[in-house]
Order: structure tokens, then sequence, then C-alpha cells
């Protein structure tokens, strides 16, 4: 749908904060941004179905001043476990970021690989 409330996580959270009463987190590239290969051309979010739904769906008439943003309801509610706030935006683990941008490929493909050699494998201790 389309993003009236900016380009970066500190202007779109606060928008999506009034109009989301549910849990949500960011994932894929915003939620990447210390990888080196961030090109946010969508701006993912998880969430739990319910209050909000009306509001998200007026997104579409409203003029767009950022990336596309994806709502996604998740079959469980796993997306949400491990997740952590950057500049009071909830964010998807980093295990959760890298599954969706290797799913996705390309430049998203190099972010995750980023990821887990940067960021996931120096926690389990491991070279």
């Amino acid at each position: 749908t389309n993003n009236p409330f900016g380009r970066t996580l500190d202007d779109i959270n606060p928008g999506l904060k009034s109009i989301i009463t549910t849990p949500y987190v960011f994932s894929g590239a915003i939620a990447a941004s210390d990888a080196p290969f961030v090109d946010i051309d969508q701006v993912e979010i998880f969430l739990i179905a319910g209050a909000g739904d009306r509001q998200l769906r007026e997104l579409k008439s409203e003029p767009n001043a950022g990336p596309k943003l994806r709502f996604t309801y998740p079959y469980d509610d796993g997306v949400f476990m491990y997740s952590r706030r950057v500049s009071q935006a909830p964010l998807a683990s980093p295990i959760q970021v890298y599954l969706d941008l290797y799913a996705r490929g390309g430049r998203d493909f190099k972010q995750a690989e980023y990821l887990l050699a940067n960021i996931i494998r120096p926690r389990w201790g491991t070279a």
C-alpha cells in the first residue's frame, strides 16, 4: 500500500503506531539497515490482524512519501519472537530478518549473507 509517513523507521513507525493497536514488527531491508547493501524499495511489516485494519486499507488513497508498505499477517506468532527495538521501532529478530531477506533473493540475498556473517554468527560464538 502507499506510505504517507516517509522514508525512514523514525518517520514510518510513529505513523503506524497511530493506527495499529496490535503488535507489529518491521522486517526485510528496513530492519537490516546496518547491512551495507540496503536498498529499501518496500517496507515489510508483520502484524496481528485486528484493530486498525480499516485504517491500513485507507492508506491506498494517501499520497506516497516513501517506499511502499507491505503488511503480512503471519501464520503464527513466531515472527515476533526475540524482536527488538531500535529508535522506538519494533524490529523482527536478526534470524527472522535473515530468512525474509534470503527468501527475496537478489540484493536482499546479499544483505542476508551480511547479517549471517556479521551479526548472527558472532552471537553463536563460531567463525
